[in-house]
């Protein structure tokens, strides 16, 4: 259960929380501002629901439970998380930051070299 305000100026909020949400491989529910980033990253990959309407949660919560009782809820496909770990994001940030640099570095001068 992820709990996020049902606020606009949180529409882009990812937490730490949600990244150890979708580690943790089981099924999300955000509670709040469904359209936000985080609602959108788990609805989107198949992580869960996401929903700020009382009735909406219900169902889930139901769909949710029968499934439970029916054998229970498997988890989630790894493929679905894979590029979302600390290392994986990690590895992301540091070509970014790298493309950065190599874009900002001034172009070696042509010629023999240092005179």
């Amino acid at each position: 259960l992820m709990l996020m305000w049902n606020d606009p100026s949180e529409a882009g909020v990812f937490t730490g929380k949600l990244f150890e949400y979708v580690g943790a491989r089981r099924p999300i529910l955000v509670v709040g501002c469904a359209t936000s980033a985080a609602a959108c990253l788990v609805v989107q990959r198949s992580l869960g629901d996401a929903a700020d309407d009382p009735d909406a949660i219900v169902v889930i919560l139901r769909r949710l439970l029968a499934r439970k009782r029916a054998g229970g809820i498997p988890l989630l496909p790894a493929g679905a998380c894979d590029d979302l770990s600390r290392e994986a994001q990690t590895r992301r940030l540091e070509r970014y930051l790298l493309g950065v640099v190599r874009s900002r570095s001034p172009t070696a001068p042509t010629g023999s070299g240092p005179r």
